[in-house]
Formats: C-alpha cells, sequence, structure tokens
C-alpha cells in the first residue's frame, strides 16, 4: 500500500506493471486483499481506459492475482486488471491496442 501510494503521488498512469514475483502474496489474508482492492479503486479514477498487469512467479500467488483481477473487473473501474506469471506477456497485453 505505501508502494502504491508514492507510486501515485505524481499523478497516475494510463499503463502499471505491478512486480509482484519476489513477494510473498499466498500470506494475504481475504481482509488484505479487500483493502488492495479498495486502494487501488482510489487511484483509478484518473486513469480512465487504463490497465494493470499483475507478475506473479508463484502457481498459488497467481491464482489470488486472478481472483482479485475478477473481482476489480466485475465493478465499474475505469481499469482493466490482468494477472500474468510471464514478463514479456504482460508487457505484451498492456501496450497492446
Amino acid at each position: 500500500l505505501d508502494a502504491m501510494a508514492s507510486y501515485y503521488a505524481d499523478g497516475p498512469t494510463r499503463l502499471v506493471l505491478w512486480d509482484f514475483s519476489e513477494a510473498m502474496v499466498e500470506r494475504l489474508t481475504a481482509g488484505e486483499v479487500r483493502t488492495l482492492g479498495q486502494a487501488t479503486a482510489r487511484y483509478a479514477e484518473g486513469r480512465v481506459s487504463g490497465r494493470t498487469a499483475l507478475l506473479f512467479s508463484s502457481p498459488a500467488a497467481y491464482g489470488i492475482g486472478r481472483m482479485f483481477d475478477r473481482a476489480r473487473n466485475a465493478t465499474d473501474s475505469p481499469v482493466e486488471y490482468m494477472s500474468f506469471r510471464d514478463r514479456e506477456k504482460a508487457l505484451e497485453w498492456l501496450t497492446k491496442e
């Protein structure tokens, strides 16, 4: 959350890649995942037609990321979210028209 606040302090960008490949995402509680979702919602307002790619290294973390994607994409958020295990595929998705 601190990294997110620091990153967006200078203003939102349309395309973002958050690299969670070194994070122990599997240790997050459901409440912490909800808190992350609420935080992303606050920053999404200025990112109309934006995309956020989430990068994970383990299958379990990727699964949590996919659940997060589905939850965020089911809202009226102006930002699309997608989880990946491959950095090149994430960058390709971010830059496709």
